[in-house]
């Protein structure tokens, strides 16, 4: 799971798996706001959020997500959101980083 909460204390996002759900803080109370689901290929391993951050005005969500393959092969996606007024929709998403995971072990015997 992770945690944001936007600079000007609007909005906190939540996100667990390939979900994130945008809470608006209207009159003091949370209310669901926006479900967001990651644009995941089918055929991809399992999903975990490694980090969502909203950016300095507010109006921007980046979320950062790891895909786990094998042990040894991980991909990391990133989105961008916008979070402007009532609507938020996916504004962007970077091309996937493939990452080799090295064993801790491998490089103790190197």
């Amino acid at each position: 799971m992770s945690l944001a909460i936007s600079p000007d204390g609007s909005q906190v996002a939540l996100g667990c798996g390939s979900l994130i759900v945008i809470y608006r803080i209207i009159n003091g109370e949370f209310q669901i706001s926006h479900q967001l689901m990651t644009n995941i290929d089918p055929s991809g391993g399992r999903i975990r959020y490694q980090k969502l951050r909203f950016s300095v005005d507010s109006k921007r969500l980046v979320s950062a997500t790891q895909e786990f393959h094998n042990s040894n092969t991980h991909t990391v996606n990133m989105h961008v959101w916008t979070c402007a007024e009532n609507d938020v929709y996916q504004v962007s998403q970077l091309d996937p980083l493939l990452l080799t995971v090295v064993s801790a072990l491998l490089i103790s015997l190197l």
